[in-house]
This record gives structure tokens, C-alpha cells and sequence, in this order.
């Protein structure tokens, strides 16, 4: 090895120190609770996501544009590179499985099933009912009779699991339904339907596809609070009736506020205690404009408490992104000025919240 190779690796080992001496008068942002969440102590490594996280029996993964892997040469090789697990950004959703009412589009959902299955990644399906709709239904959304909006709700849930039958292990069946404040959520299905909704659309899911894993998906539940006790409530009503759900999903879009890992931790393993998996499913922490290396550092914290607080859950199996890189993300547009949320800068460089994630990978129990 070189004298200038020797340097330049013995400066990288420790990916934060540099960072962390040039900030530390923002350091107070977020301060560490464990020993593991100090950047100052993180390495540099080679190895990318999906084999650290193979190794602990855990996937990793992201929530990509089908047309930017298709049109996308460094996007698509990013994906291949450092993921296992892949969800659909938009196009399994009813706005784009069934944009016309009983026409139902697969193609582009398609493409992203067959990148997965060449570079043996497995895909999460998200999502079959929610309250973001298309157009047809949204335009009669007080006036549906009831049979006909669960006739609807049938022919969707079974064409669009049918359709996907073997190919898809683990599906969002209902997404963001309970409040954030009491019950559930308004929307046309509860409405309309009742709660009973929600059984329903599992019961169907599973007699259309056995073998999938069934989720149940919401955000701002990651750490105790009543939105969260009330999703617990939920899941735990369900297994009492005999509905089949397999797992919780918890998006963890925690830019806005962030749980110690006590709280964190105690939430999953009470999921867990039921019996249930449990996916971190849309994992972003966009950062208010603008970025400093203060805020990253923040940033890379939190990253890691959320993973150390899933991998110390055995249950706990997933740690997907909502997106690839800061410039595929969508919280620059619904959330201004808050910017930079995801592993990887714009240029689809790492950034030190990569190396949050990587180290608590390596760190942890194989």
C-alpha cells in the first residue's frame, strides 16, 4: 500500500470523526443514548446493506420507480447493489392498478416483479386499500351504496392479489386507517363499509394467496403513544376475531419528532408479544433547509436508533426507505423546506446515515 493510501484509509476508518470535530457545536441536536449511536465510532465499510443485513436474518431495502430502473443505469445498479427487499413506489396502489373503474394495469408493477425475481430480491406490496383513491371513486365518495362499494373492494383486493399470487410475500392490505386522534380514520370505506372493512380485506387477501404475509401499515405509531395503543388495539382485536394478519407495518417518517429507544423498542416488542412480524416500511428523516452537518449528524443518529431498536426485536425483519436517494424522495415536495431524507446524497453517494445503518448492522448478532 501506498503512503497516500495508507493515509486516506487510516482517515475513512472512522467515517464520523471529521464531521463530528467540524459540528460540534450542533452535536446537541440530537444527542447519543447508547454507546453505538456516537459517529465518532463508526467504520467505514465495503460491504454493502443487503449482505449485512442477510447475515442477521433481516432485509433491507427501498420503495423504487419501476421507470427509473428501467431508464436509470446508476439508479438501477445502486438498487442491485445494496438492497434485498422492494416496494413499489406508486404503481401497485388502486390510482394505478385501476385508474378506470373494472380496467385493471399491471404492466409497470410487472417490470419491478421481474428486476426483483433477476436480482433475487423479495417485494413487499403496498398497498390495497386506503384512503387515496382514484378518481372514479373519489368523485362519489359520500354517495356509494354499501353493497356496491364492498363489491368494489372484493374485486380489487382478489384481482390485484391474484394477479401477483407467489410472486409478491408480503402485502400492505390496509393502510392508515386508525386516526390520529380517536377510532378510526373517516374515509369512504369505513364509512361507507363499517369498520368491518378491514377484516374483510384481510379475509380476502388470504383466501385469494395463502402464503402471503398480510400487513397492517400506519404512520407516527413507532414509539408509544395513543395513535400507536390504538393500533395495538386494532391488530390485537383482529387475531381475537381469527382475522389473518401476519405483521405491522410502521412507515417511521420520523423527520418531524423521534422516540427514545426505550419507547421505541418497548412498542415493537409489544407487537412482537402478539406474535406479530413487524416492518419498518417507509423509513425517511428529511432534515429542515438548510442542511448542515449538524443536521446530519441528527440525521444519522436517529437512523440508528431506529435500526438498533428493530434488530434488538426479533420479530422485527424489515428496514425499508421511501426511496433511494435525496433526489427520488418525495419530501421535498409535500414537506418544504425539509429536504435530504434518505442514505444517499443526490449524487447516489453514501452519506454518514449510511454508515449509521451499516455499522449497526455489523454490530449486531448475526
Amino acid at each position: 500500500m501506498s503512503f497516500l493510501l495508507f493515509w486516506k484509509a487510516l482517515l475513512g476508518r472512522f467515517v464520523g470523526t471529521w464531521i463530528v470535530l467540524s459540528s460540534m457545536w450542533q452535536f446537541n441536536l440530537t444527542s447519543p443514548e447508547t454507546p453505538g449511536e456516537t459517529p465518532e465510532s463508526w467504520r467505514v465499510t465495503a460491504t454493502p446493506l443487503k449482505d449485512l443485513a442477510a447475515e442477521r436474518g433481516r432485509w433491507i431495502g427501498a420503495a423504487v420507480d419501476p421507470n427509473r430502473l428501467r431508464n436509470d443505469p446508476a439508479y438501477a445498479a445502486l438498487v442491485t447493489r445494496e438492497f434485498n427487499m422492494l416496494v413499489a413506489e406508486n404503481h401497485m396502489k388502486m390510482t394505478h392498478t385501476q385508474s378506470v373503474r373494472g380496467e385493471f394495469t399491471f404492466a409497470e408493477a410487472d417490470f419491478l416483479l421481474d428486476f426483483a425475481a433477476r436480482h433475487d430480491m423479495r417485494v413487499r406490496g403496498h398497498t390495497l386499500v386506503w384512503h387515496a383513491l382514484p378518481k372514479w371513486i373519489k368523485d362519489k365518495e359520500r354517495d356509494w351504496d354499501a353493497a356496491e362499494l364492498d363489491q368494489i373492494m372484493t374485486d380489487h383486493v382478489t384481482t390485484v392479489v391474484g394477479h401477483f399470487k407467489g410472486r409478491v410475500h408480503d402485502w400492505d392490505v390496509v393502510n392508515e386507517a386508525v386516526s390520529g386522534y380517536f377510532g378510526l380514520r373517516r374515509t369512504v370505506w369505513s364509512r361507507t363499509l363499517g369498520p368491518d372493512f378491514i377484516d374483510k380485506a384481510f379475509r380476502l387477501a388470504h383466501e385469494t394467496d395463502p402464503d402471503a404475509k398480510l400487513f397492517y401499515n400506519d404512520f407516527r405509531v413507532e414509539g408509544l403513544n395513543p395513535k400507536a395503543d390504538r393500533l395495538y388495539d386494532l391488530v390485537k382485536g383482529m387475531q381475537a376475531r381469527d382475522v389473518p394478519i401476519h405483521g405491522v407495518g410502521l412507515q417511521a417518517h420520523m423527520h418531524f419528532s423521534m422516540p427514545s429507544r426505550a419507547r421505541l423498542q418497548a412498542h415493537l416488542q409489544r407487537l412482537a408479544d402478539l406474535g406479530l412480524e413487524i416492518h419498518l416500511t417507509e423509513v425517511d428523516l428529511g432534515l429542515r433547509e438548510p442542511i448542515t452537518n449538524g443536521k446530519l449528524i441528527k440525521q444519522a443518529i436517529r437512523y440508528r436508533r431506529l435500526l438498533d431498536a428493530c434488530l434488538a426485536v426479533d420479530k422485527c425483519t424489515a428496514f425499508v426507505t421511501w426511496g433511494v436517494s435525496d433526489d427520488t424522495s418525495w419530501i421535498p415536495t409535500f414537506f418544504k423546506p425539509y429536504d435530504a431524507p434518505l442514505l444517499f446524497d443526490a449524487d447516489k453517494q453514501r452519506k454518514l446515515a449510511y454508515f449509521a445503518v451499516s455499522n449497526g448492522l455489523i454490530e449486531a448478532e448475526p
